[in-house]
Parts: structure tokens; sequence; C-alpha cells
């Protein structure tokens, strides 16, 4: 069976985009050109150039990492609605947000480019934000399983939300992000939308 124009165009735009995740991994996004990625998808910088500029092929790049860590992530719905003990709670919403830091944080260099290429408005839109009511609906999903959680889950999980997303932003400016750091600081974030101070452990207190 002879492939059709549209299965071929849809090949060659999967060769494209494989080939500059490939380099945007191995290189770095200032070091892979778009004659690079011709080179390595075996096309002309013309036919790259249909299926995205450099931005369109990292926010693609970018977007399939995210893609797949959302897509490994339990469904909210799928886990018994019933009060966790205190650490639970905690490790329950560092779970969800928790993957998406070390992803930032190994990835740095493309993070830090995927984020000014939203912000810029180049190529809008994007599977972060498209993801973000599935993020919260996790979020939400393990505070309402704290007895002594906020009064409002939705908007907790909110601040949550945009505390991880302060931790991206502060990253930009530093030259080593530390991923344990930045989610033991959000823990403490968490602790206390949950309601669950007493739950953290006093430094040096014996057990």
């Amino acid at each position: 069976m002879v492939p059709t124009r549209q299965k071929l165009r849809a090949e060659t735009h999967a060769r494209v985009v494989a080939a500059a995740s490939r380099l945007f991994l191995e290189r770095g996004y200032r070091a892979t050109t778009v004659r690079d990625v011709a080179a390595a998808a075996g096309v002309s910088v013309g036919t790259v150039m249909t299926v995205g500029d450099k931005d369109a092929l990292l926010v693609a790049t970018f977007d399939a990492l995210i893609s797949d860590l959302q897509d490994g992530l339990p469904v909210p719905d799928s886990e018994p609605a019933r009060p966790g003990a205190p650490g639970d709670v905690v490790d329950a919403v560092l779970a969800v947000v928790g993957p998406f830091l070390t992803l930032f944080a190994e990835h740095l260099d493309l993070a830090r480019e995927y984020g000014a290429v939203l912000m810029s408005g180049r190529h809008p839109g994007g599977v972060f934000g498209e993801l973000v009511p599935g993020f919260l609906a996790r979020i939400q999903a393990a505070l309402e399983r704290s007895p002594d959680g906020p009064r409002d889950p939705a908007a907790g999980a909110r601040t949550i939300y945009l505390a991880y997303l302060g931790s991206l932003f502060a990253w930009a400016g530093q030259g080593n992000p530390d991923a344990d750091a930045a989610r033991e600081a959000l823990r403490d974030v968490i602790t206390f939308v949950a309601g669950r101070d007493a739950a953290r452990p006093t430094p040096g207190a014996s057990s």
C-alpha cells in the first residue's frame, strides 16, 4: 500500500522532532542549529522549517518530557478517598511535583529556554499549560486526604502550584540549582497549607 501524503508528512514531522530532541538533550539548545537538525533527520533545512523553527522544536521536545512524567502519575480518582496520615499527605503532594523539579534541574538549559519561549508568546500554549488542571487535581486530591487540611483544598492546591512555579522561576537565575533544596522548600509550603506543621519532625528532637 502506497503511503498517503498525509502519512508521509506525519512521519517526516516525527523524524524531525525526534532528531531535534536528541540533539537538544545531547548538545543543549544554543549549540544546536536548524542545519544540525536537518542533517540528523536526513531532510533539508526547508523541510525542518515546515515542521517548526528552533523554538517550536524545543517546545515539542520539552512538552514530550513533561507529558511522559504526567502520564506516569496516578489518576486522583484511582486512589481511595480516605484521610491519610500526616506524613502521607505531604509526601503524596511531593510525589506529584517532585518529578517535575528533578526534570527541570536535570535539563536546566532546555527548561530556561522553554520558559522563555512560552513567556515570549512566540509559541503560545504548549502542554505545560494544558496539563495544569490535571496537576492541580492531583494536588487537591492529596490535600483532601488530610483530616486537618485547608478548608478549601482547591485554593490550597493553587497555592502549592504557585510555590512550585516560583521554584522554577528562581532557578532561572541560578547557575547550579539544587532539586533537593527546592523540594525541601516546597515541603515547608505543603506542610503549612495542609495544616501539618506538627507533622514535620523538629531538628534534634529525640524519637
